[in-house]
C-alpha cells in the first residue's frame, strides 16, 4: 500500500499488535497497517504514541525504550532512537524538540529533531523542593511551540502522594513551578495554537477541565465540567478542543470546547463504542477517536460542521488495543517541469513493486510472442 501526498491520515498506534494503522477518511479505501521499524536484536515492539513532525512520524515503542521515526512518503524507517528511557508514555513535539514523559525512570527525555538523538535527560526526583518523589510517576507532557517550557503531569501512585503538574524551563531543564492536585485526580495536559498562553488539563476522577496560564499555572477562569475528562486535542481550525469521556460507555463520549480564557463547553455527542481514550482532528475537519482496552480493536471517525461540531462518520475496525494517534500529511511535490504535483512511487513492501514489474515485463513478453506468430502466419 502507498500514502498519497496531500491527504491526511490518522497513524494509530496498537499497543496489542505491535504495529500501526493508517487511515484516511477522504481516501478510506486505502487503509492500511504497518509495523513498528526496531532496532537490530530487539523483543516485540510497543508502540504506545505516535507524533508527526518536519515530515517524520515518530512512534513510541514502550517495550524497547525506543522511538521509531519513519518517512510518510516512502513508510521506510529513517531511524530508531535507542536508549530512550524506561517507561515511555505520553510524547508531545514541536519543530525542534521532542519530549518523552518516562514513568519508570521518572525522567523526561528530550529528542533534537535535527539528528534524532537524546538531547538531554531531566530527572525529576532531583528538582530541590519541586522534586517528585517514588510514589509519584510523570504521565502526560507538552512542550510550547516556541520550545522555552515543557509541562508534565504527575500521578500518585499511593493515596498519601498527590497528583501535580509541573513546568519545566527548558534552558535550565530545571522545573521552576508545580501546583498540586488531589491524590487520584488524573491530570492530563493539552495545547492550543489559537489560545498560546494557556494550558488545558482534562482531570479525569474529578470530571472537569481547568485552564491554567503556562506562565505561572494559575487557574485563569472556572473549571470547566467534563465527565471523566482525558483524552484533548484540538480542532482542525484550533478554535476548539475535543475531549473523550473515557469511561461513561460511550454516551456523552466526545465533548467539544470553545477555546480562549472563556472557554466553554459547546456540544456533547455519544461515541459508538466504550472507552474513548485520544483524540486527533486533520484540517480536513475530521476528528479521530480511539477506543481503547485489551479487547478493543475500533476507531472512530466524525466530520465537523462549520461551528466545529462533530457528527459520526464512520468506524474502522484497526487491530488490537488502539491507543495514541497523530493525525500526518504530507505535501506533494511541485515538478518544475510541468508545474503539476505528484505522488512520489511508494510501497508498503518491495513485494508490490516487484509483482508490479513482473506483470508489466510479462505483458511486453506476451505482445512479443504474438507479434511472431502474427508474422510467421502473413508469410
Amino acid at each position: 500500500m502507498e500514502t498519497m501526498c496531500g491527504t491526511p491520515y490518522a497513524v494509530v498506534a496498537k499497543r496489542g499488535s505491535g504495529s500501526i494503522s493508517f487511515v484516511s477518511c477522504k481516501e478510506s479505501n486505502d487503509n492500511f497497517d504497518l509495523p513498528v521499524p526496531t532496532a537490530p536484536n530487539s523483543g516485540r515492539p510497543g508502540p504506545m504514541y505516535v507524533s508527526y513532525s518536519n515530515d517524520r512520524i515518530y512512534v513510541e515503542d514502550r517495550a524497547n525504550n525506543a522511538v521509531a521515526v519513519i518517512n510518510p512518503e516512502d513508510l521506510e524507517e529513517a531511524a530508531v532512537i535507542t536508549d530512550v528511557r524506561q517507561g515511555i508514555f505520553h510524547q508531545w513535539s514541536n519543530d525542534k524538540n521532542f519530549v518523552i514523559a518516562c514513568d519508570i525512570s521518572n525522567t523526561v527525555a528530550i529528542v533534537n529533531l535535527k539528528d534524532n538523538t537524546i538531547k538531554g535527560t531531566i530527572n525529576l526526583m532531583d528538582q530541590g523542593g519541586r522534586s517528585i518523589s517514588a510514589m509519584q510517576k510523570p504521565h502526560d507532557i507538552v512542550i510550547t511551540p516556541s520550545g522555552d517550557a515543557i509541562s508534565v503531569s504527575i500521578l500518585a501512585t499511593v493515596a498519601a502522594a498527590t497528583d501535580a503538574i509541573i513546568k519545566i524551563d527548558t534552558v535550565a531543564n530545571t522545573v521552576v513551578r508545580r501546583i498540586d492536585l488531589p491524590s487520584g485526580t488524573d491530570p492530563h495536559l493539552g495545547l492550543s495554537s489559537s489560545s498560546p498562553d494557556l494550558l488545558y488539563s482534562p482531570q479525569q476522577n474529578i470530571g472537569i477541565v481547568a485552564v491554567y496560564s503556562q506562565d505561572d499555572l494559575t487557574e485563569v477562569q472556572p473549571l470547566l465540567a467534563v465527565p471523566n475528562a482525558h483524552g484533548i486535542g484540538a480542532s482542525s481550525d484550533r478554535k476548539y478542543l475535543c475531549v473523550t469521556n473515557i469511561s461513561g460507555g460511550g454516551t456523552g463520549g466526545l465533548v467539544t470546547i470553545q477555546t480562549g480564557t472563556n472557554a466553554t463547553v459547546v456540544e456533547t455527542i455519544d461515541t459508538p463504542e466504550a472507552v474513548p481514550q485520544n483524540v486527533a482532528a486533520d484540517d480536513d475537519g475530521c476528528v479521530y477517536v480511539t477506543h481503547s482496552g485489551g479487547a478493543a480493536d475500533q476507531l472512530s471517525v466524525y466530520s465537523t460542521n462549520a461551528s466545529g461540531i462533530p457528527t459520526l462518520f464512520d468506524q474502522y475496525t484497526v487491530g488490537a488495543n488502539p491507543f495514541g494517534l497523530a493525525v500526518v500529511e504530507y505535501k506533494c511535490i511541485e515538478d518544475p517541469s510541468t508545474n503539476l504535483a505528484h505522488q512520489p512511487p511508494n510501497y508498503q513492501f518491495q513485494g508490490l513493486q516487484k509483482r508490479k514489474k513482473f506483470k508489466e515485463n510479462l505483458s511486453y513478453v506476451v505482445f512479443c510472442v504474438y507479434c511472431v506468430h502474427l508474422a510467421a502466419a502473413l508469410k
